[in-house]
């Protein structure tokens, strides 16, 4: 089992982008991006995942996503898969992409308030995990989903 240490290229936030981060193995392919975005569907709201990767990369049916706060406190969400995709084939480069949801409670919100340190989410065959030296995702999810949960 690999795991990838993080490269910060991009960050950004706004409606239509979500929140994201490249990253890259420590060794070998899969250096890819992080996408994350926040929906409700009126009772719930969910935090979606999706990852590329230049190397293979999949999701079991129940993918776990991991999150540690500049707080220490760790928090679990079980998920399901969107799918593994076909990989996209573009000038001699292969993209795969994966997709995942997680359920996020009203009462976790505040766990993301503080930051995130670190992310872990369940791939095939090297387990996506970064570890952010300052916040880059955990106020803006915070942010969206206390948004998302006032229009209940």
């Amino acid at each position: 089992m690999f795991v990838l240490s993080v490269v910060y290229l991009t960050t950004s936030c706004s409606s239509l982008l979500g929140i994201r981060y490249a990253y890259a193995p420590v060794f070998g392919p899969g250096a890819g991006e992080a996408h994350y975005s926040v929906f409700s569907d009126g009772r719930d709201s969910f935090i979606s995942v999706s990852l590329s990767s230049d190397g293979p990369i999949f999701l079991s049916v129940n993918p776990t996503i991991s999150f540690q706060n500049f707080e220490g406190e760790r928090l679990v969400l079980n998920g399901i898969s969107l799918g593994n995709t076909t990989p996209v084939i573009v000038s001699d480069n292969t993209t795969n992409y994966v997709a995942a949801q997680f359920r996020v409670a009203p009462e976790q919100i505040d766990f993301f308030r503080s930051g995130i340190r670190s992310v872990q989410i369940t791939t095939i065959p090297i387990v996506h995990e970064v570890t952010f030296k300052k916040d880059r995702i955990g106020r803006k999810l915070y942010q969206e989903l206390l948004r998302r949960y006032a229009t209940f």
